[in-house]
């Protein structure tokens, strides 16, 4: 069995997050969180990185005004 036959064998129990740390290509980071979580990192992103000191491989973006 392979890792992508094995990913969808187990697809009815998934919660569709990713683990964020094996991502080799880009993903929506937000589909990770619930919109209100999403919602309160993208503010505190804003508030306290506003020139994106601290930047990642999967980026959180400034919140939307």
């Amino acid at each position: 069995m392979d890792a992508a036959q094995l990913v969808r064998s187990l697809s009815p129990w998934s919660t569709g997050r990713r683990y964020l740390n094996f991502a080799e290509a880009p993903v929506d980071v937000g589909d990770n969180y619930g919109e209100r979580e999403w919602l309160t990192l993208t503010r505190v992103k804003s508030a306290y990185d506003p020139g994106n000191v601290f930047a990642a491989n999967h980026p959180v973006p400034p919140a939307q005004p």
